[in-house]
Parts: C-alpha cells; structure tokens; sequence
C-alpha cells in the first residue's frame, strides 16, 4: 500500500539509523560510492563539472503525478480546478514538472489507484483524513530508487491553491538560478508546542532552531571559502552551456512548521521522517541543481561533518552522470528551467550520449559493507 508511512520505510536513499560508535546516516554510503566513482572515472571521458552545476545544466526534473479522484465526470468549480492544474503542467503548457491523471471511482480502478484509494479511506476512518472531503481527493505521488511514494494528498482546493508552487520553492529557485550551490532548507521545529519526546521542554524548540541554523551558517560559510572548485571546468567534455555564475555559494531557506503555504514540503518531509516530525525535531534538506534534494536530514542526526560531507559530494566534479543512479528525489516545482537557464535560443547541453558521456553511461557500481550493528 503507498502511503507516508510506507515512504519512510521504503526510501533507500534517505537517512537509515544504524549504530557504529553512535548514529551513522545511510548517505555516508552513497558519498562513498560517489568517491570511489571519482577514483575510477579517468581519461578522456572525465567529467570535472560540480555535481550541483551538471545537475542545474543537465538533468531535467523528474515528473510527480497527481491523482484526483472523483466520483462522476467533474463540473462546475471542480471542472475548472482541475483545468487549471493541468494548464500549469508542462502538458498543458506550464512549467511545473508535473502530469495530472483523474481516477473516477465509479470505473474499475488500476490496481495501484485502488491502494492509494484504499490507504485514503482507511486514514480517514482513522480520523488523520477528514472524511466529509471524499470523494473529491488530490493525492501527489512521486518516484525514487527505491520505488513510488507519496508526497502529498489534500483537497482538490489546496492543489489548486498552492500545491503546484510556495514562496520557499520560489526562493529557492531565485537562488539555485543566481548561482548559488546548495539551498539549504530548514524545516523549524513549531514553537509553543510539546515536544513528544521525554525530557524536552515546550521552549526547548526555539533553541533546537537557532542551533540548527546557526550550526548551518558557520559550516557552509567554512566551506565556501575552503572548497575549491575541480580543475579542468571548460575542457571538452566539462563545458559549461549557461551564463549562472559558477563559484562555490551556500545560503538558507527557513519555513515554518505550520505554514499551511508549505504544506507540500512539510508533508514530504514528515513521510520521510515521521519520527523526528512527531518529535517536533527541525528538519534539513539540501536542495541543488533543478530543485532535487539530497536528504531529508533530523536535527539530531545533523553534525558538522556530515554537512561538510554532503557538501564536498556535490561540489566535487560529476563522475557519475546517471541521474536515476544518484541519490535525491526532485521537488515539484513550477519553474521554467531551460528558458531560464538558456533562454530560447540559447546553446543546449548536447544529448546525453554524445561521445559516450552522460546519462547513457554505465555506473560503477560498488558495494559499501555495512557498518557494525
């Protein structure tokens, strides 16, 4: 059954708690891999363009999909919600990375509506879906390593009303189109209220976000003046195709844990990391090139070297250009990026199987042993 929970629980790339001498994050694997990548791509193929900026050029956005269930062919209100949803689309000739499909439930049901029907009703008769909105019901779903999860579900009103873009989602695309490396988007902890965990206090959250951010601030303001970029940017093979500017930038995007314009980026996170949501923990995601995060990252699982480790994986040069072989997930976003990037006459990145580079190039693929239990 897809479901928020099932998410948490099926997401490969996303952090795994595991015990080695205190909590090691299952993405410390995946930069392990990403630097044997970078040890064992050399020659003439070699590819020394950052992460963030191969990913910014050339990896266009995943596509979400919506699914609106309804009884009976739509009218009126709803009729024109759903057309307005869909002329945002890049089907309908919009920008966000999203495809809209309307699942009538008086017609026999694909089987995988018929879960994603069946988890709905059954929250709802759990109390977490209120009830009186059914039939009529929005549910986001989204792609990753590991198979599908789903995003967001709300009313077919709040899809219409700010699912398909937020003001974070546009802050961060301002800054990812400026030039800036990593958004970093912290997830605050909701003041005033109790913690679930035991021994934390009601205005022990305020704290939680101020170190959390603070502890952002000082590491990415380290990094950006101790990193350097991978020699050999411009050579055949690491050209770059747009005018962003290329240096090493790192800035922060806070959203608050109620702010029902967000709800899409609160309910992701929350499907990622029920726990540490339930805890009223801040949650951090790294956000680079077309709006993809790397992580969805529990303020206790947060340290220096980790945010230094995230950082150097994604401003190192890109040995591995397969995207689906790359951790993240894409966040909806409504953004036209190629026209931004490279305006409508400007020079496209070649395809991707020019030469043997790009997307159509095989993986190394490594195993990483596990740590100790």
């Amino acid at each position: 059954m897809i479901d928020i929970a099932v998410a948490r629980l099926t997401s490969g790339f996303f952090l795994e708690r595991k015990r080695v001498f205190g909590r090691v994050c299952k993405v410390k694997r995946w930069l392990q891999v990403g630097l044997l990548f970078m040890l064992l791509s050399t020659g003439v193929y070699a590819c020394n363009i950052p992460v963030f900026r191969y990913a910014l050029e050339r990896w266009r956005s995943d596509a979400l999909q919506l699914l609106i269930f309804h009884a009976g062919r739509p009218t009126g209100d709803e009729l024109a919600k759903i057309e307005a949803i869909r002329d945002m689309t890049t089907a309908g000739n919009g920008q966000a990375n999203l495809e809209l499909r309307l699942v009538d439930l008086n017609q026999p049901m694909a089987d995988a509506d018929q879960q994603v029907w069946q988890s709905l009703t059954t929250r709802a008769v759990q109390g977490e879906v209120d009830a009186s909105m059914l039939p009529t019901r929005a549910v986001l779903l989204g792609s990753h390593l590991r198979g599908p999860y789903q995003a967001w579900q709300g009313t077919l009103e709040q899809a219409h009303s700010h699912l398909l873009n937020s003001p974070a989602r546009q802050q961060i695309a301002e800054r990812l189109l400026s030039g800036h490396s990593i958004v970093w988007l912290l997830i605050r902890a909701k003041s005033d209220a109790k913690s679930s965990k035991p021994g934390i206090q009601t205005d022990a959250s305020a704290d939680a976000n101020e170190a959390v951010k603070e502890l952002l601030r000082v590491q990415i303001e380290q990094l950006a003046k101790s990193l350097e970029l991978p020699e050999g940017i411009g050579l055949p093979g690491s050209e770059l195709y747009s005018d962003v500017p290329l240096f090493l930038k790192f800035s922060i995007v806070e959203i608050e844990r109620d702010d029902p314009q967000e709800a899409y980026l609160l309910q992701l996170a929350e499907g990622f990391q029920a726990d540490a949501f339930a805890a009223n923990e801040p949650l951090v995601l790294p956000v680079f090139g077309r709006g993809r995060a790397l992580e969805v990252i529990p303020a206790d699982q947060l340290s220096g070297p980790l945010i230094r480790d995230l950082t150097q994986f994604l401003s190192a040069a890109c040995s591995c250009q397969v995207k689906e072989q790359n951790p993240g997930l894409d966040l909806l976003m409504s953004v036209a990026w190629q026209q931004q990037l490279f305006g409508d006459d400007g020079p496209l990145p070649p395809p991707a199987s020019e030469n043997g580079l790009g997307q159509q190039r095989s993986p190394v693929l490594l195993t990483i042993p596990p740590g100790r239990k």
